[in-house]
């Protein structure tokens, strides 16, 4: 991830913890290893987000036809 997407990162999870609707559900990088994503309504004390690896960032051992994330 580059800085500047780090500080789109930052806001994106500031404005959640304020209950602000970010400008984006899904966060998604130059890089596509790493995505985040919040899954419920952003009006929720307890937000659920799932963060998705991909590419490189899967284990070694992934098939290309599943899923890597963690809620």
């Amino acid at each position: 991830m580059t800085t500047f997407e780090i500080q789109q990162l930052i806001d994106w999870l500031g404005k959640l913890s304020l209950n602000k609707n970010p400008k984006w559900i899904k966060q998604a990088f130059t890089e596509p290893n790493l995505s985040f994503e919040l899954l419920n309504k952003v009006e929720r004390v307890q937000k659920l987000i799932r963060i998705k690896f991909d590419l490189e960032s899967r284990p070694q051992s992934a098939k290309d036809e599943l899923e890597y994330f963690v809620d």
